[in-house]
């Protein structure tokens, strides 16, 4: 008898059909912005034009074959629209996410094997449910309202922004590249009444500059 052993499994999943997110023109707060370009695309096409290569032949000769114009087809896109409809549950694209292995064999590491990321094991990535799942229960113990990962990288953020530490050197501790994306991070702690004083001292010392040199 000859045994086999599975280095990696292989599993298929239906997902949402979302092609905003797919694409990441709409890009929500699991997906990590600063990975987007390394995303790999090998064929990405609207969908009249899929349906257009695959069936219009199929759907011109169906029409042909038809006596009566209320079971025609029509064209591609009336085709698409009949299915989008369609009381049966059809939709008009399917999509299929197929995964080669999990957290504890394929972890995304450095080249150096070093990892690349900070809540990584010698079981791999730790996936950002369990980051989620283990703040839940923190939050839930504390008695506080839960947070996101996200949330807590904001918080970190605007702390060290009000300390004084400088945006560059928060973009290196966030891991951004574009000075940009940090600013987007750093939010105003203080109330709106304060904020205002703020203003008005500001302005205020301005102004008296002005007044010294005049």
């Amino acid at each position: 008898m000859v045994v086999i052993k599975m280095v990696k499994t292989i599993s298929f999943v239906k997902g949402k059909e979302k092609i905003n997110h797919n694409s990441r023109i709409s890009v929500t707060e699991n997906v990590d912005p600063e990975r987007i370009k390394n995303n790999i695309i090998y064929v990405q096409q609207a969908l009249v034009i899929a349906y257009t290569k695959l069936f219009e032949e199929a759907i011109k000769e169906y029409n042909e074959k038809q006596t009566r114009n209320d079971r025609k087809y029509g064209s591609v896109k009336e085709y698409m629209t009949k299915l989008k409809h369609s009381k049966n549950g059809e939709k008009i694209f399917y999509e299929n996410i197929v995964q080669f292995g999990d957290m504890k064999d394929s972890g995304i590491c450095k080249d150096d094997g070093n990892e690349e990321f900070t809540f990584c094991g010698g079981q791999g990535r730790t996936t950002r449910r369990q980051i989620a799942y283990c703040i839940e229960k923190a939050c839930s113990k504390a008695g506080m309202p839960v947070k996101s990962a996200h949330d807590i990288r904001r918080t970190v953020a605007s702390l060290m922004h009000k300390v004084g530490i400088p945006i560059d050197e928060i973009r290196r501790f966030l891991g951004h590249v574009d000075e940009k994306t940090t600013w987007g991070y750093i939010f105003n702690q203080y109330s709106e009444k304060t904020t205002k004083t703020m203003i008005g001292e500001a302005l205020s010392r301005r102004t008296q500059v002005y007044s010294n040199q005049e």
